[in-house]
């Protein structure tokens, strides 16, 4: 009868809006734990811990996803120098190109960081070497900033210096020979060479002048 009828289309149309509701619902918890899962994942690569990285991207968590900042975890673990956890998430479909807020990518923040197996497996990674931040500083520029603060800083002794200078580089040699540029890398190496046998922090300073020289015309030539 009509009475039968009317009854059983309201309980479908009562049954459609649970079913409208639960998709809804269902939705936004999968999307909520995407983004716990994405905030996981970029906690875990900054604090290098390899086994919830692994398990996190196992199980399907987006290794690109960012903060609100623009930085993922490549750019964490890059900054960091977390290497094991860079090879899986560029395993895993990470974009080494991505840029954070202010315009790094990975490399950059490796760079200025002076992880030079990190910045070698960028660049195996497709990373454009020749890619500007928003200051249009390139990697190579970065690299001459941290020169410049080591040459001023007189906390450190001349043995600190010396390696870190050394690090910076060994850095630049791989960034210049990824650059298609073996002559300047090769000019480096020789500066590497000279310094190991210096003692003095007078010695190291005046060296860390000749490369930022150096360095400089690396800049105004650059192809």
């Amino acid at each position: 009868d009509l009475s039968s009828l009317h009854a059983w289309h309201g309980k479908m149309r009562m049954l459609q809006r649970r079913a409208r509701r639960w998709r809804f619902l269902s939705g936004n918890c999968a999307a909520f734990r995407n983004i716990i899962g994405e905030r996981k994942l970029r906690i875990a690569a900054i604090t290098n811990q390899i086994p919830l990285v692994r398990r996190l991207l196992e199980t399907g968590v987006n290794p690109c996803a960012a903060d609100e900042r623009s930085r993922t975890a490549l750019h964490f673990a890059a900054c960091k120098g977390h290497l094991d956890i860079i090879k899986m998430l560029l395993e895993h479909g990470a974009n080494p190109n991505q840029r954070d807020i202010v315009g790094n990518t990975p490399l950059h923040l490796a760079v200025c960081t002076s992880h030079t197996e990190v910045i070698t497996h960028l660049l195996k990674a497709g990373t454009d070497v020749n890619s500007l931040d928003n200051s249009g500083r390139t990697p190579l520029h970065l690299a001459q900033s941290k020169l410049r603060v080591l040459k001023v800083d007189v906390a450190k002794s001349s043995e600190n210096v010396k390696q870190e200078v050394m690090n910076v580089i060994e850095m630049l040699q791989v960034y210049l020979q990824r650059s298609g540029k073996p002559a300047e890398s090769d000019l480096l190496g020789a500066f590497s060479t000279r310094l190991r046998l210096h003692q003095t922090r007078q010695e190291v300073d005046n060296d860390v002048q000749d490369l930022l020289s150096s360095l400089a015309h690396l800049s105004l030539h650059k192809t």
